[in-house]
């Protein structure tokens, strides 16, 4: 949802047309008031703590030269901005191909230019704080680990790519759940539980469309079991869609 890549806008005209005979959309979080906050403020990490806080000088040049060399990537550039922002870069940066906008932009603007009502399911403040939440010394783990094993990445973004065109959810979640580790709680478990009941309370506003990262779709946790349980009737649209009530 949130890359450039092709394989993520193979179903864009389905997505579009569903937009059209919806009253609202969603997103994760409300994309205009991004564009007027500082980013780089909300990514700092707290503390005036630095990535070389977490390494050895050794170890901090290793990580370095080995993910400038390998994604063209110079990781002093992020050096006060917490690890996963890092990590984050690397992964757009290999699927980055394909489209000027990454897919949630670009739905939110079709919807906009269609004055459609657009919203975030998340508060925006909340959203960017689970970064912080973290802790900074397991994300510059997490960070080291891919410096020292990026044919595993490459290899595992271009399966993700193929999970993203055939619509694999289930391997999506699989994925990201694995590499979220003692993280998936909180990035991944507690958003569904914050989106589902958005969701629930909006649903008096007509039909919604809600653009959410795939790894939330699957599990016993994810968004679409906790609507069954809800009393929801689930089903996939295709390409000649009817709409699940």
């Amino acid at each position: 949802m949130h890359v450039k890549a092709e394989s993520a806008f193979a179903y864009i005209d389905l997505a579009k047309s569903c937009i059209e005979e919806c009253a609202s959309f969603a997103a994760e979080i409300d994309l205009d008031l991004a564009s007027g906050f500082d980013m780089m403020e909300i990514f700092k990490m707290r503390g005036n703590q630095s990535l070389q806080d977490y390494y050895t000088p050794k170890r901090y040049s290793k990580i370095r030269k080995r993910i400038l060399k390998s994604f063209e990537l110079d990781i002093s550039q992020y050096n006060i901005l917490v690890p996963l922002f890092t990590i984050n870069a690397i992964s757009e940066k290999l699927l980055s191909h394909g489209n000027p906008l990454p897919l949630d932009l670009t739905l939110w603007m079709y919807a906009k230019r269609k004055h459609k009502h657009c919203f975030g399911m998340e508060n925006f403040t909340e959203h960017y704080e689970v970064l912080h939440a973290i802790q900074y010394e397991e994300q510059a783990n997490q960070l080291y680990a891919l410096s020292k094993n990026v044919s595993s990445v490459r290899k595992e973004i271009k399966s993700i790519t193929a999970c993203y065109r055939d619509a694999d959810i289930k391997r999506i979640y699989q994925k990201a759940k694995r590499s979220l580790g003692s993280m998936r709680k909180i990035m991944l478990y507690d958003r569904n539980d914050i989106i589902v009941n958005k969701l629930i309370s909006t649903q008096d506003q007509g039909r919604i469309f809600c653009a959410v990262g795939a790894a939330h779709l699957y599990g016993k946790n994810g968004i679409l079991a906790q609507l069954r349980r809800n009393n929801y009737r689930v089903k996939p649209i295709k390409n000649s869609h009817t709409f699940a009530e």
